[in-house]
C-alpha cells in the first residue's frame, strides 16, 4: 500500500473505502435472504449489515470533513 502524500489521495481512498463498505453491506443483506438453512443466523447477518452501514457513514463523514478542509484552505 502506498503512503498517502496528498489530501486528494486521502479523499480518494476514503471514497473507495466508503463505496466498498456500502457494497459489502448490500451483499450481506442479500445473503441473509438466501441463507434460510445455513448455520449463520439471520440476526448475525443483520448485525453485520448494520455495522457495515455505520462504518460507511463514518467514512463518509470523514470524507466530507476533509473536502470541507480542502475548500477552506483554498481561500
Amino acid at each position: 500500500m502506498n503512503e498517502i502524500q496528498t489530501h486528494t489521495q486521502a479523499l480518494d481512498m476514503l471514497h473507495t473505502i466508503h463505496c466498498d463498505i456500502i457494497g459489502l453491506s448490500h451483499i450481506t443483506m442479500f445473503m441473509s435472504i438466501g441463507l434460510k438453512e445455513a448455520i449463520v443466523e439471520k440476526q448475525e447477518l443483520w448485525l453485520l449489515y448494520d455495522k457495515l452501514q455505520e462504518i460507511a457513514k463514518q467514512t463518509q463523514a470523514i470524507e466530507n470533513y476533509l473536502q470541507t478542509q480542502t475548500r477552506e484552505s483554498k481561500f
